[in-house]
Order: structure tokens, then sequence, then C-alpha cells
């Protein structure tokens, strides 16, 4: 229908209005012109005079300004009528029963009809929706037989027979719930909210919650404490994208954080947490699976079992199988114990000893690493050995075969150079005899070494 034919319509029925409205107003001033003086000449309600003549209304009017079924002015209250652009039409819920000429009741599901019956429904009321002229209840509704209308079911179900949560028929498309004995149940992983349809997810780490980070159980690797899900004990929570899982600290952590669980925030038994966020076993305790577990009561210190000692409690030493050795007995006299806890047999020169020099002489002549044998000290000797043997000379000195200190060759001949011209010069003004002296005197200071000057006597 175009816009010009709308205007036609809409001008024809002011047209009509206007004549209806024109005519009315006539008969009534002819009515009040003609009084009512005569019993004879008035009409009984539901009639109206045309012509003289008193002729019946519609039948649906009360009272009419003409004749037709929309000249109606008033209608029988008691007709189920109403008054509707000049017609008495029925009232909603109600039907035009043509043949006996009245309103019929429309079926109680229906809020208007053509007919009494359950599918003859024209428009339905808001919880029903109209499906081949019945009236059914919405999705989300259920009918009540007792009451006669259509009642929602809880907010879980989508299709229900009864208001009873446990009477559903099947549950909300893309509410994530599941049908289980009857029941609409948000499934493990999410939660419920009260008057949603929809169930919410869980945080992650929760198994099952009551609320968003409210975990009622966790999963296998995790522990349900103050309703959190955390690691268990010697585990960290590592972040992958948005999965949250569960991987061993570092065999010493008891907790722990970081990307790699290397950084402790609590340590294991026996052990303690240094300012680093590294846990160390305390002494006398070594780190095996996990656990300080207590070293042999030998060691002091130990490691990979209780009996590879590091170090050995006090009267114990190490030995080379790392076994802590009980040294309370010691060893006799002229011997040292090595770090094996073996005794040693000391150099011969020494009454007592330890692993590296003299600590007593049978002469008391004591010389920081070994002893004399002698009364005459060696001389130009700066170190020994264990045995008492020189071992490094004075500067300008070297060792012969027989560990000797000698004067080093280039300061011989120095000196010898140096001497021949004072026994040159001597030839002059001394005997012969006197300078042969002189000269076995001179070998016998380089050579052997002696510190004592010869007095020469010239004659």
């Amino acid at each position: 229908m175009n816009q010009l034919t709308t205007i036609y319509i809409s001008v024809a029925i002011l047209i009509t209005k206007a004549n209806n409205l024109i005519e009315v107003s006539m008969i009534r001033r002819n009515q009040q012109e003609q009084g009512d003086n005569s019993q004879q000449n008035k009409c009984q309600p539901n009639q109206i005079k045309i012509d003289e003549i008193c002729q019946n209304c519609h039948f649906s009017c009360r009272q009419c300004f003409g004749l037709g079924q929309n000249k109606c002015t008033s209608c029988n209250s008691i007709s189920n009528r109403i008054l509707w652009n000049d017609q008495c039409i029925c009232r909603r819920q109600y039907y035009e029963d043509e043949q006996q000429s009245v309103c019929q009741e429309c079926h109680k599901s229906c809020q208007s009809c053509l007919g009494s019956t359950g599918n003859d429904c024209l428009s339905c009321y808001d919880d029903y929706e109209l499906l081949n002229g019945n009236c059914v209840c919405k999705l989300g509704y259920f009918y009540d037989y007792n009451n006669m209308e259509c009642r929602q079911c809880h907010f879980s179900c989508e299709i229900c027979n009864d208001f009873e949560t446990d009477n559903c028929l099947k549950c909300p498309f893309d509410s994530q719930r599941l049908l289980i004995d009857n029941k609409c149940q948000c499934p493990e992983g999410y939660y419920e909210v009260e008057g949603n349809p929809i169930c919410k997810k869980c945080h992650i780490k929760c198994k099952t919650c009551s609320g968003y980070e409210n975990c009622l159980s966790c999963s296998s690797e995790k522990l349900l404490v103050n309703n959190d899900c955390v690691c268990q004990p010697n585990f960290f929570l590592y972040k992958s994208n948005i999965i949250y899982t569960c991987k061993p600290c570092s065999n010493e952590c008891l907790t722990c954080f970081g990307q790699l669980g290397f950084e402790c925030l609590s340590c294991v038994a026996q052990s303690t947490l240094s300012p680093n966020n590294t846990c160390s076993c305390n002494l006398g305790y070594f780190l095996i699976n996990g656990q300080c577990q207590i070293c042999n009561s030998n060691c002091r210190t130990c490691a990979y079992s209780s009996t590879y000692c590091l170090s050995c409690s006090t009267n114990y030493v190490v030995q080379t199988n790392n076994i802590c050795f009980n040294n309370q007995c010691g060893c006799t006299s002229s011997y040292y114990m090595d770090s094996n806890g073996i005794c040693q047999q000391c150099a011969s020169s020494c009454s007592t000893c330890n692993s590296t020099s003299c600590t007593e002489c049978p002469n008391k002549l004591n010389f920081g690493p070994s002893c004399s044998t002698t009364a005459s000290l060696p001389q130009y000797c700066t170190s020994f050995d264990i045995n008492g043997i020189c071992a490094q000379c004075q500067t300008n000195f070297t060792q012969n075969s027989e560990k000797v200190c000698q004067m080093q060759s280039a300061v011989i001949c120095s000196i010898w150079e140096f001497l021949s011209k004072v026994v040159n010069r001597l030839e002059v003004i001394v005997k012969p005899a006197i300078i042969q002296d002189v000269r076995f005197v001179i070998l016998n200071i380089i050579y052997h070494q002696e510190i004592a000057t010869p007095v020469i006597k010239v004659v």
C-alpha cells in the first residue's frame, strides 16, 4: 500500500465519522424538539426512530444512532462487549458466536481467539507463544495444571516439567551445563552464579570452585590451602601462556619461585635460607634426594653419602678413601701421622716431626726443618728437606754432588784473580816458602768454605 492510498483511506474514515456525528446530532436534536410528552411516540432503549418508526438497533448495541453494527452509542454491560469505533465488539478473551449472537469465552490459554477451543487462539499472554493456533508455554516455562497457567522453570533449565531444579528436561544452549539426574549442573572447572543460566569458568588453577578464585578442589599435583590451589612442597607454579603447571623446585628448596625453580622461599629440614634465596644443609648434614641427611658421627662435613667425609670431627683425620680415622692414640716418637691417618717415620736426624719439618732434635740443635747431625752447622744453606739435607743455598753459592753449598765458579775466579795479585806483590817482600803457605790458605778458604782467617807471619 503506497502513501497516497493510505491518505485516501484516512480521509474516507474521517468523512464517515463526521457524517455519523452529524446524523447523531440531528437525531438527538429531533428527539429534544419532539420532547418526551407522549409515551406512544417513545422507542425502546435498543431502538431508534427512523421516519417516525421505531426500529431495532444492531443486536450488539444497547443504544444506537442508526442501523448497522457500526452505529452503536453504548453496549450492554453484561454482554462482554466494549464500544470501539462505534461498534460493540467482544472484549479480550471472548469471541463472537455468530450463531447465538453472543460473546463466548476463549480457551484460557488464549488472549484473543476465533473459537472456544485451545487451538483457535489469535494471540497469547506474555508467558505463552502462538504455535499453530495454540498458545503454548514459552521456552523456559512449564504449564501448571493446578493453576492453569505457565510458570517459569528454574533458571538452570531450558525445558522442564516443574519449578524444582531436579525436573529439568533440557539445559540452555551455550550455558556449559550438563543434564545429570534431571539437573542442569555446571561441569568441572565451572561455577554457579545464582539467577544466571550460564556457568562461569573457574580460575585455571582450580579443579572445581564456588567462585572465580575460590577453589573447592585441585588437580593431583596441587594442594588445597585456604581455598587456593598451591603446588606441593618442592614444586612451584609455572605459567606458560594461560596454562599453570607445577614444576619441581631445585633439590634444596622446600618452596620456590621464578621460571626455573632455583630461587628458594623456604628450605627443607636441617638447611638454612641465605639472603640470595639459596638453601644449604646445616653443618653435619648432606643433600640427597631433596633431603638433608645427617653425616656419620666421625664426619664434620660430608657429601654423596653419610660416610663420604670431607672433613672430620675432633680427634679424627680423613684417609684417602674419605673415611675419618680415629687419631686419639697418635704416633710413637720419631713418627708423624699423615693426612690418611697413617704413621710415617721422621727423618733420621729428628726426634719428633710433622709432615714438613723436625719439631725436636736429639742434640737440641734444631734448625728449622731439619736437625744437624754434628756440632758444626752446614754453612751457606738456607733451607732443608724432610731428611735434613740442604735444599737451598745462599746467594752466590751452589750445591755440589754431595749436596754441599759451594761458591759459584764465577765468584771463585774473581776472588782468585784478586788474591793472585796480592800474592804476586807479596813475593817481592817475603820468602818463597811463605808464599807457598799463603797459596795453600787461599785455596783452603775457597774450596772448604772455612770462615776463620789465618794469620800469616812475615819472617
